[in-house]
């Protein structure tokens, strides 16, 4: 499929780079939907509901959507020769992005962003935790082709949380999310559909994982409901975490995905 990378840079430090490019996936998302569906094939894969893009292509050529964000260090400019020079952005802050987008089929969503970047845009969008992982340090995989062995040279990146950007935040949201946090109980404070709900029970289990709490993270995940295969699969994964948290053991590579 076609790819592009946009790049979000300045002279100056511009603390709302998240922010900006947050808005911009979901009016992307939006714009792309609403052009598929007046298309008699096309709008059999687009749809804004997360998993549902995953579910449509995997029966029908529709359009899969498909946005990284990550935000980091990286070498802005004019690379080259003195014939050929043309601006670019280099650093492993690109192979994040890159594997963001190839995670998204794999957790059923359209969108991923990195830990980093959902620090940034926590405060204005609803955003949903994923799953606990660590990103990789540049290009190459974190192990040899069978995956059996890890170099252990190679530096490793903090465990950071990735989670999808849902939509533009309400006082209503805001006031839910501060409500379950005071430990109010999940089955009163339901917005009225069980996958938006599941959704939700899940990032706050990762939240709680990722701040250390695995007692609250497995009492959320009890309350999780799976109402199909790919929230069900979502389930599993975020079980292994806790499992692999309780006993101590390091979280996985992103691109492990849903460590099948």
């Amino acid at each position: 499929g076609d790819r592009f990378t946009l790049t979000f840079n300045s002279s100056t430090n511009c603390a709302s780079h998240c922010t900006k490019a947050a808005q911009f996936v979901l009016q992307v998302t939006a714009v792309l939907n609403q052009q598929a569906q007046a298309h008699q094939l096309l709008h059999l894969g687009a749809s804004g509901d997360f998993g549902s893009v995953a579910k449509s292509t995997a029966t029908v050529a529709g359009p899969g959507i498909r946005f990284g964000v990550a935000t980091g260090k990286a070498l802005c400019g004019n690379l080259g020769t003195d014939k050929i020079k043309r601006f670019c952005t280099l650093g492993p802050v690109l192979n994040h992005a890159q594997v963001l987008v190839d995670m998204c089929r794999v957790y059923g969503v359209t969108n991923l962003a990195s830990g980093e970047a959902l620090k940034g845009m926590s405060f204005e969008y609803v955003c949903d935790n994923v799953t606990i992982g660590v990103m990789p340090t540049n290009s190459n995989p974190p192990g040899n082709v069978t995956g059996t062995v890890t170099d252990e040279s190679e530096p490793s990146s903090v465990g950071s949380l990735v989670g999808t950007i849902r939509e533009r935040k309400s006082s209503k949201m805001d006031e839910w999310m501060y409500e379950l946090q005071e430990g109010e109980a999940m089955a009163n404070k339901s917005t009225g559909d069980v996958r938006l709900d599941t959704v939700i029970t899940l990032s706050y289990s990762l939240d709680k994982l990722f701040g250390g709490d695995v007692a609250k993270a497995t009492a959320a995940l009890d309350c999780a409901v799976g109402v199909d295969a790919m929230l069900r699969a979502r389930m599993q994964h975020v079980k292994r975490l806790i499992e692999a948290r309780r006993h101590s053991d390091p979280y996985p590579h992103v691109g492990i995905g849903l460590l099948a």
